[in-house]
């Protein structure tokens, strides 16, 4: 079996620039979720909590980073508010990257 070296190259130069855009984004989200303004009336807690659900983080190390329990954590995540929020968050990194 003979292996494209050509595609290796590629598949390396795509991964990587996935990579980098991760972390552009995930700086992004850190840089929203620490701003002082929150258009969506939330506690600075949730605001943070709904920046943070973009990333891949686990519900454990969200809660963690936003001072609350995976239980709220979940919580959240089911209210009709909580997700829009994640939505325009979402909509906020398009229009960053």
């Amino acid at each position: 079996m003979s292996i494209n070296r050509n595609k290796i190259i590629l598949i390396d130069i795509e991964l990587d620039y996935v990579l980098k855009r991760r972390e552009e984004v995930n700086k992004y989200v850190v840089f929203m979720a620490n701003k002082n303004t929150n258009p969506y009336g939330f506690s600075k807690k949730k605001y943070v909590a709904s920046w943070l659900c973009l990333i891949e983080l686990s519900n454990k190390e969200i809660a963690s980073k936003s001072s609350v329990s995976c239980g709220l954590i979940r919580k959240w995540k089911t209210e009709d508010k909580f997700k829009e929020a994640m939505r325009m968050n979402k909509e906020s990194i398009r229009t960053y990257v």
